[in-house]
């Protein structure tokens, strides 16, 4: 008996997805240059030579200090956790479920981000580069300095 179909069959080759995925990542990058560096970076940090690269560029260097222009990362706050009186925040930075970024916090700055901050709050971020995972990626930076988008848009 021949398959009868309602709907119309519909094939997409893996190159058409391909190209079409490249252009929405391209777009988002040129819409939020924060982002396109924080790729641009995980790139470099999940290849082979992740660990030459995080040890010459980004080890004890403060990330993104301005490189391409970007001032703060921005990423979706996790989890808050507090370790021997240390704030830790773990956030999502390319896609705001799932966590590739630690900051830490000083014992002076922690109480002030254990109280200010909430799991699903937006937040901009800069701080020094202490280590890296590569699967599942993460970075973790310490001294982070951190605001929420809408303190940072209101004192533009």
């Amino acid at each position: 008996m021949p398959l009868k179909m309602t709907r119309p069959l519909c094939i997409v080759s893996l190159a058409v997805l391909c190209v079409a995925a490249a252009a929405a990542i391209d777009e988002s990058t040129q819409t939020a240059p924060s982002l396109g560096l924080w790729l641009a970076v995980k790139r470099q940090l999940i290849s082979e030579q992740g660990e030459n690269y995080f040890a010459s560029s980004l080890k004890d260097a403060e990330i993104p200090g301005g490189a391409n222009g970007v001032r703060y990362f921005r990423g979706t706050i996790l989890i808050i956790d507090r370790d021997n009186g240390v704030a830790k925040l773990t956030l999502g930075v390319e896609d705001p479920n799932r966590a590739d970024a630690i900051l830490l916090f000083s014992p002076a700055n922690s109480k002030r981000v254990l109280s200010t901050f909430k799991v699903g709050q937006l937040v901009e971020f800069d701080g020094v580069a202490t280590s890296f995972v590569k699967d599942p990626f993460s970075l973790t930076v310490r001294e982070a300095g951190i605001h929420s988008i809408e303190e940072n848009e209101k004192n533009q």
